[in-house]
């Protein structure tokens, strides 16, 4: 979308029902993959995805504002820069995503290798 508006170029029809059929996909894929009940530990590293920081960043601003605003965009008469500020939004909202996966939800702890020594060589 991003560079299609670049080139000058409104997207069709097409290309914005594609988008906002991945938006919606992404978000339950979002929900599904933060959902507490598995299984103890999982529940207990995705919970800080399932508070307000995380969760209006990635479905707020990374998912449901980006559908409005391509849905409101997908009009004919309405501009460009809705559909712009959609696009960025939901790049910004996978960003936030995987930055949350990996700072609030991963375990950060070191990775060791048995038998190497502490210079990477064999002990």
């Amino acid at each position: 979308v991003l560079t299609e508006l670049a080139a000058g170029r409104r997207p069709g029809q097409a290309l914005l029902r594609a988008l906002l059929l991945l938006l919606a996909l992404d978000a339950i894929a979002w929900g599904v993959l933060v959902a507490p009940g598995r299984d103890a530990a999982v529940t207990r590293a995705t919970r800080p995805l399932r508070e307000a920081p995380a969760l209006a960043a990635v479905l707020g601003g990374g998912h449901l504002l980006p559908f409005l605003l391509v849905a409101i965009a997908a009009a004919p008469s309405t501009g460009a820069e809705l559909l712009a500020l959609g696009a960025v939004l939901a790049i910004g909202g996978q960003v936030c995503a995987k930055a949350a996966l990996i700072l609030m939800a991963g375990q950060l702890r070191p990775i060791t290798i048995p038998r190497l020594g502490a210079h990477g060589r064999p002990s």
